[in-house]
């Protein structure tokens, strides 16, 4: 149910613009609010300063741009013979329609707007987003063929990738995990930076009696007031979805100590909603299927991305 009345309420323009635009881009639909930030997150780039010190590389300095990330993943990449015993990057598996989404903001692209209007999954930018993809992992061969996005987090804990495209969720394990000094990065990028944004939302039910929506709507302001916000933010690495979290004491001082903390946020300057529509999920994880088949050589990326856009269209129009 549209949550306008509540907003306006609890302070109108003056609470909503509490929140991080890049966050509530997908709160609004037909020009109403739906829903408020809560559990929030981009993708980030991680990568091991000890890895990069053996390979001649400076260790506080990430890949920027494309180009850097495919030099920097071959100088990564551990071989002996036809086996690889460290990749130089892993893209995981499982969410490759989120990163890859990132990649074609970062190409000056858009896959799909939040409703599902625009679909332009075949355009050029995709293409040579998928096209790098493909380098990547076939010729150059410095990315695993197949990943999960929950095995991933260990094989990077444990050494056996260089450079890891994750969720700024995943910050708190390994700032608890990590053995080795790391490093937290934007995604690099190619015409600009970008990253999609992810996470979840709180909705109230449209038919919620009354007393109980009042009950939900507390709720979710207390969930999301500033200091929760930062707690919640500390606690898991996810972002604090109000601006004037990270102006409390306890997140400045975590800040002080993690500053990791922080490029999630600085990294929603470069931010965009995430696509979405009616039977979203459906078109998420055939998009996911098809860029699998590109990557094991089953499709080209020029017929995986023509055939995303065909059964786009047919699975957004109920087909």
């Amino acid at each position: 149910m549209p949550l306008d009345d509540f907003a306006a309420r609890e302070g109108g323009k003056k609470f909503l613009e509490d929140f991080f635009p890049g966050l509530m881009a997908n709160s609004y639909s037909g020009g109403k609010l739906w829903s408020i930030p809560f559990q929030r997150s981009t993708p980030v780039f991680y990568w091991n300063k000890d890895h990069f010190r053996e390979a001649g590389l400076d260790p506080e300095r990430p890949p920027k741009n494309w180009d850097e990330l495919r030099e920097y993943a071959r100088k990564l990449t551990i071989r002996d013979g036809d086996k690889v015993n460290r990749w130089g990057l892993i893209i995981p598996g499982t969410w490759y329609d989120w990163t890859f989404e990132g990649f074609v903001r970062q190409n000056g692209g858009e896959l799909m707007d939040p409703e599902g209007k625009r679909i332009q999954f075949s355009s050029p930018q995709a293409l040579q987003a998928l096209e790098l993809w493909v380098e990547l992992t076939q010729k150059d061969k410095v990315i695993p063929p197949v990943s999960t996005w929950g095995s991933t987090p260990p094989d990077f804990v444990a050494g056996r990738t260089s450079m890891l495209y994750h969720s700024t969720g995943s910050l708190r394990f390994f700032t608890d995990s990590v053995k080795f000094p790391f490093g937290v990065g934007f995604l690099p990028g190619r015409k600009s930076y970008g990253t999609p944004v992810g996470g979840a939302n709180f909705h109230i039910l449209r038919g919620t009696p009354a007393e109980n929506q009042k009950a939900a709507w507390t709720f979710i302001t207390w969930m999301t007031n500033t200091d929760n916000a930062a707690k919640w933010s500390i606690a898991s690495g996810y972002i604090a979805v109000r601006k004037s979290a990270y102006n409390t004491a306890a997140m400045k001082e975590y800040a002080q100590k993690v500053p990791g903390i922080l490029v999630a946020r600085d990294h929603l300057e470069y931010a965009h909603a995430r696509m979405g529509g009616p039977n979203f999920t459906k078109a998420r994880i055939n998009l996911v299927t098809r860029i699998e088949e590109t990557l094991a050589g089953r499709l080209t990326a020029k017929q995986a991305l023509d055939l995303v856009q065909k059964e786009t269209l047919e699975i957004m129009r109920g087909k």
